[in-house]
């Protein structure tokens, strides 16, 4: 999970979160699945998207302007839905984790 705070909301139906590239490329190395949470103090709320729906930033990009929705709170969030995607996406990431070891130990 990569945690972020302000003490005021974002205007309309968004917060916004800058995310470093490298921060972006380290969390994707990942084999957990990540989860991007913006906590404002103002609304009591937190408001989450997961990092597999951004947009990859370019080569020479040095920062990502994330816009989680404002309809993504926390307080309210699906756990079953949750955990069935992080089952899925986990088996993914094992999957091809085995198959590049497979791939690196046939040469």
């Amino acid at each position: 999970m990569q945690l972020k705070s302000s003490s005021k909301a974002s205007r309309g139906k968004f917060e916004t979160v800058l995310l470093n590239a490298s921060t972006y490329h380290h969390l994707c190395d990942k084999l957990q699945v990540v989860m991007l949470v913006k906590y404002v103090e103002a609304d009591n709320e937190a408001y989450w998207l997961m990092l597999r729906d951004l947009v990859a930033p370019t080569e020479n990009q040095q920062t990502l302007s994330v816009r989680i929705p404002k309809v993504n709170r926390l307080s309210v969030i699906d756990w079953n839905a949750i955990q069935e995607d992080v089952r899925k996406v986990t088996d993914v990431k094992l999957a091809a984790g085995r198959k590049r070891q497979l791939q690196q130990s046939s040469r």
